[in-house]
C-alpha cells in the first residue's frame, strides 16, 4: 500500500474506485477515495528550510497517517480515533496545524488539485480544533477547583474522567432536545454548517455544492452532506445499520433492554446513554413491527395463483 497510486486507470479506462462503484461496492470505493501515500505524511516529519524541528514528530507520522486515512467522518468516531490512536491526543495543536497545511497544499497542485481530500482535511482540523478548545477549558477549570479545594485520589479520579475532552466534544455532538430516530442533533448540525462555511476556498465545486444542499428547505442533514462530498453518495442504505453513538456502519450490539438501537461497543453504548435513557423504556414497550413469517408451502400456492392462463 506504501507506493499505491488510486488514479492508474486499466485498459478500459477506470481507475480501481470506478470499477469498484460499478459493482457497488462501497466501502471499496471509500477506502480508495480516502488513501493518502504515506510520503505525503514524512513529508511533515522532516524540518524544512529554516525550521529547526519539524511540524510533526516522526514518532507520529503511522499514527497520523492511520487518522487521515479513516472513512467514517462522523465528528463521534473522529474524536474517538482521535484518543484511541496512540500519541495523537497529546499533540493536538501539532496534529490541527499539519491538517491545515495539508488542506492548503492540495488545494495547490495545479491539475493535480484534489478538491475532496482538501475539505476533509480542513474538517478533521476543525473537529481537532474544537476538542483542544475543550480541552484548554477543561484545564482551565479544573486549575480553578484545585485552587479553591483540595481532593483525595478518588476525587482527583473523578475530576478527570468527568474533564475527559473526547467525552464532553462527544455529548455536545450527541445532544439533542428531543429523543428518538428523528430527533435533530441541534449543536452537531450547526458546528458541521460552521465547519463548511469555514473552509477557506469559497470557489471550489465541492464547497458550492455543500452550500447549495445546505441551503435547500428540507435539505439532509449537515453530516450526511458533508459524508457525501468526502465519500461520495451511496444508494440501498434504509437496510444498513449505524452505530447511534458514532456512526460507523454495520454496529453488532443492540441495547439489551430494547433492542432498538445499534453500538459498536460498550464505549459508544455508554457514549450515548444520557440521551437514550430518555426514551429506552418507551421503545422497549413499543411492537416491532416485523412482518410474519411466511411458509414455503403456503409462498408457492400463492405464486401458482397469479399464473395468468
Amino acid at each position: 500500500m506504501a507506493d499505491a497510486k488510486r488514479d492508474v486507470v486499466n485498459s478500459v479506462g477506470r481507475t480501481a474506485s470506478q470499477m469498484a462503484a460499478f459493482v457497488g461496492n462501497h466501502g471499496c470505493v471509500a477506502s480508495i477515495n480516502n488513501f493518502i501515500p504515506k510520503s505525503d505524511i514524512v513529508y511533515y516529519t522532516i524540518p524544512q528550510g529554516l525550521e529547526t524541528e519539524p511540524k510533526l514528530p516522526v514518532s507520529l507520522a503511522a499514527s497520523f497517517h492511520k487518522f487521515v486515512m479513516q472513512v467514517n467522518v462522523h465528528p463521534v468516531r473522529v474524536a474517538l480515533n482521535l484518543q484511541r490512536i496512540p500519541g495523537l491526543g497529546d499533540n493536538l495543536e501539532k496534529v490541527q496545524k499539519v491538517l491545515e497545511l495539508m488542506s492548503e497544499r492540495e488545494m495547490k497542485r495545479g491539475p493535480e488539485t484534489n478538491e475532496v481530500m482538501a475539505f476533509k482535511f480542513h474538517y478533521l482540523s476543525f473537529v481537532v480544533a474544537e476538542i483542544s478548545r475543550c480541552r484548554k477549558r477543561q484545564l482551565a477549570l479544573q486549575r480553578d477547583k484545585s485552587a479553591e479545594e483540595s481532593v483525595g485520589k478518588r476525587g482527583d479520579e473523578a475530576e478527570e474522567k468527568k474533564l475527559d475532552p473526547t467525552e464532553s466534544f462527544a455529548k455536545k455532538m450527541l445532544k439533542s432536545s428531543r429523543s428518538g430516530p428523528a430527533a435533530a442533533l441541534e449543536f452537531q448540525e450547526s458546528f458541521l454548517r460552521e465547519c463548511v462555511r469555514e473552509f477557506p476556498y469559497r470557489e471550489c465545486t465541492i464547497f458550492r455544492q455543500m452550500v447549495t444542499s445546505l441551503a435547500q428547505k428540507d435539505s439532509p442533514t449537515a453530516l450526511s452532506i458533508v459524508s457525501a462530498a468526502i465519500n461520495g453518495q451511496r444508494g440501498f442504505t434504509d437496510n444498513t445499520v449505524f452505530c447511534w453513538t458514532c456512526g460507523q456502519e454495520g454496529a453488532p450490539k443492540k441495547c439489551s433492554k430494547c433492542k432498538a438501537v445499534q453500538y459498536c461497543d460498550r464505549e459508544c453504548q455508554r457514549l450515548h446513554w444520557f440521551m437514550h435513557k430518555k426514551a429506552c423504556t418507551r421503545l422497549s414497550k413499543e411492537p416491532t413491527n416485523k412482518a410474519p413469517a411466511v411458509s414455503a408451502s403456503s409462498l408457492s400456492s400463492e405464486l401458482q395463483s397469479l399464473e395468468v392462463n
